[in-house]
C-alpha cells in the first residue's frame, strides 16, 4: 500500500510539476555499525524472515523511486530521515512516550537488554523546522538529509532522566528482548546521525536538550491540553534557556 500509493502520488507530482518531501526514517540504515551515519552510508540489514527490516527495505524502495525521477524526469523532491522524535501529543508506544506515559500511571518503565542501547532523541519542535527547511529551501532539492540529534543517550540514561524528572522512585523492569519477542525482532545498538549535511544545506540542527524536551512532554502527559494554566506555563519553558 506505501508503495503502490506513493507511486500515484509521485505520477501526480510529476504531471503538476508538484514539489515533494517524503517523510523517511533512520532504520533506512539498518545495523550499520560504522557511526555516525552520513545520508551516503551504506544499508546493512539482516534477513528478510525478520520482521524488523520489512519498515526500513519499504522506506527505502520508495527513496530509490524518488532518485530515479528525480534523474530520469526532473521531480522536484527533498527527503528527511528522522531519529526518534518525541513530544508532546506522541502515541505512547515509543521509547520516550511510552516510558513517561508508564511513570506517570504509577507502573513499572521497561529496559529492554540492559538499556546498553544509544539513541538520539530529537524534540518534535526542532524536527518541524527542519521539516520546513526541507520542504521550501531550493537548496534542499535532490536530496535526502538526517532530521536529528547527534547526542547520543542509552535507554538505561533516557529512564533515569524520566524518572527523575518525574520525581518518581519507581524501579525499571527489565525485560529480555528474546524472551518477550522471539527471533522475529533484532535490535539495534546504537543509532547516531551525521547531520553535517542539514547544517550546511538547510542551516539546521537540534537545539533542544533532552533535558528539556522530556520536561516540556511530561509537563503535558501529566496535566493533559485543557489545562490553560499549565500550557502558559510550558510555553514560558519551552523558551527558557536554563536546560
Amino acid at each position: 500500500i506505501a508503495i503502490n500509493g506513493t507511486r500515484n502520488i509521485l505520477d501526480h507530482c510529476l504531471k503538476n510539476d508538484t514539489r515533494i518531501l517524503f517523510s523517511s526514517t533512520s532504520e533506512i540504515y539498518g545495523r550499520n555499525k560504522d557511526i555516525p551515519w552520513n545520508e551516503d552510508a551504506d544499508r546493512v540489514l539482516g534477513n528478510p524472515s525478520v520482521d524488523r527490516w520489512s519498515y526500513s527495505s519499504s522506506k527505502a524502495l520508495i527513496e530509490h523511486m524518488l532518485f530515479a525521477l528525480h534523474k530520469t524526469h526532473g521531480l522536484k523532491f527533498s527527503t528527511v530521515r528522522f531519529f526518534n522524535v518525541y513530544g508532546p501529543g506522541q502515541n505512547p508506544i515509543y521509547a520516550v512516550s511510552q516510558t513517561l506515559s508508564k511513570i506517570l500511571k504509577g507502573e513499572q518503565p521497561e529496559v529492554y537488554d540492559k538499556g546498553t542501547q544509544s539513541r538520539c532523541f530529537t524534540y518534535v519542535d526542532d524536527v518541524i523546522e527542519g521539516i520546513v527547511s526541507a520542504a521550501t529551501q531550493d537548496s534542499a532539492l535532490g536530496h535526502a538529509f538526517n532530521i536529528g540529534s547527534d547526542k547520543p543517550t542509552s535507554i538505561k540514561e533516557l529512564v533515569n532522566l524520566c524518572l527523575k524528572i518525574t520525581g518518581s522512585t519507581l524501579v525499571p523492569l527489565e525485560i529480555d528482548t528474546k524472551q518477550r519477542y522471539g527471533k522475529v525482532y533484532e535490535d539495534i545498538e546504537h543509532r547516531v546521525p551525521d547531520v553535517s549535511k542539514a547544517k550546511k544545506y538547510l542551516d539546521w540542527f537540534a537545539r533542544t536538550t533532552l533535558h528539556k524536551g522530556l520536561t516540556i512532554t511530561a509537563q503535558y502527559m501529566r496535566y493533559g491540553k485543557k489545562n490553560e494554566k499549565l500550557l502558559n506555563e510550558v510555553e514560558v519553558l519551552k523558551h527558557a534557556t536554563n536546560f
